[in-house]
């Protein structure tokens, strides 16, 4: 945070699940907001769910209606990446799309996942890999601890 707009701009927490990888995005996006900086936060899900729409219904008219809000906020959060259907032509195709725009710009991404980094490159190939794991513009932090959720109080 203390970083932006100059530090690296991607951030990926992946861990098991209950280990605090959506407090931290969400605490992130957060501060981001309390300093007046633009955040949109999606789940995989529903970012799978508006590539489908525009995909598939003729009624959407721009692109950008539905994607140039995570095209052009400061902090993008996509939450539990790895969790969301797979759709031929779609899941892939769009998120490398989203991806590759903000590498480009060098805006600031937060991703969470359970997904280990083969597990990432295996399900959504190369060129979406090699955009989150570039060093020179991504830091990857595993988040390894006891699920919390499942923990007694």
């Amino acid at each position: 945070i203390d970083e932006f707009p100059s530090g690296k701009p991607f951030f990926i927490a992946a861990g098991s699940s209950g280990t605090g990888k959506t407090v931290l995005a969400a605490a992130t996006a957060s501060e981001f907001m309390t300093r007046g900086l633009s955040v949109v936060t999606v789940t995989a899900f529903d970012f799978v769910k508006r590539a489908k729409d525009y995909h598939t219904q003729f009624a959407v008219d721009d692109y950008r209606d539905l994607f140039s809000p995570m095209l052009d906020c400061d902090l993008l959060v996509i939450d539990d990446l790895g969790t969301e259907t797979m759709l031929k032509n779609i899941t892939r195709e769009y998120f490398y799309t989203v991806i590759n725009e903000r590498w480009l710009r060098r805006k600031y991404t937060f991703i969470t996942t359970n997904l280990s980094p083969n597990a990432l490159l295996e399900r959504y190939g190369e060129a979406v890999f090699s955009r989150l794991c570039d060093r020179s513009a991504a830091r990857l932090y595993n988040m390894s601890a006891e699920n919390v959720r499942l923990k007694n109080k």
